[in-house]
């Protein structure tokens, strides 16, 4: 790896890791958030189940005895309403297209732990755009691409004068952590603009201001 691929490499590392998820709703968010999932829902019970799986987020189990390393898997949500309510059904897929159950939540149990993390980090996206620069990351340390995410291979980049495989893997960490960016926690300057902005409609919008001058006069 050259010393400036190196930096860059360095430098995205840096920006990665300063992107920290939304921190985990209380429960009065997780209700408002619940609602919404469910307001177009029919009314009664119902049974909408995914056809098919969302992208493969990948993942590297860590295990000294795996060849591979790194694997794939991907998501499939399951919404309904029986005789205990609403629920939300979490499934998951893997490569060889093993399905598997992975989680459940309830309407009568919006304090569940895992409704919040999933709400903070699984809907936001924030681990799958997080868990793929981490990936090309890897991919242009190790230069090998064991998921085959690449059309080219790292040998048929190298053989090609106007393609660095180094280079290709930074380009796309750099643009899966331009989205992770999107679904991370916003920078304190958003927050506070968005604060600034729901105390002036509230206590400073033309109807608050014309009902204080009637008041006086």
């Amino acid at each position: 790896m050259k010393q400036e691929q190196m930096e860059r490499l360095n430098k995205l590392q840096e920006q990665m890791w300063k992107i920290k998820p939304e921190p985990l709703p209380n429960k009065r968010y997780v209700k408002k958030w619940w609602k919404q999932v469910f307001n177009n829902a029919p009314d009664g019970k119902f049974k909408w189940d995914d056809v098919e799986a969302g992208d493969w987020t990948p993942w590297c189990c860590g295990d000294k005895d795996c060849p591979i390393q790194w694997h794939q898997t991907a998501q499939a949500i399951n919404y309904g309403r029986d005789d205990e309510g609403e629920y939300i059904e979490i499934m998951t897929v893997d490569q060889d297209g093993n399905w598997e159950f992975d989680n459940e939540f309830r309407e009568d149990y919006l304090d569940n732990p895992d409704l919040a993390y999933y709400i903070s980090q699984e809907a936001t996206s924030y681990n799958h755009f997080k868990a793929l620069a981490d990936y090309w990351i890897d991919c242009a340390c190790t230069h090998k691409d064991p998921l085959k995410s690449s059309f080219d291979s790292p040998e048929e980049h190298d053989k090609n004068p106007n393609k660095d495989w180094v280079d290709f893997c930074l380009d796309g960490a750099e643009q899966d952590i331009r989205y992770l960016k999107m679904s991370g926690r916003q920078n304190i300057w958003q927050k506070t603009i968005r604060t600034l902005r729901w105390w002036y409609r509230k206590y400073f919008d033309y109807p608050v201001i014309w009902r204080i001058k009637r008041w006086m006069h």
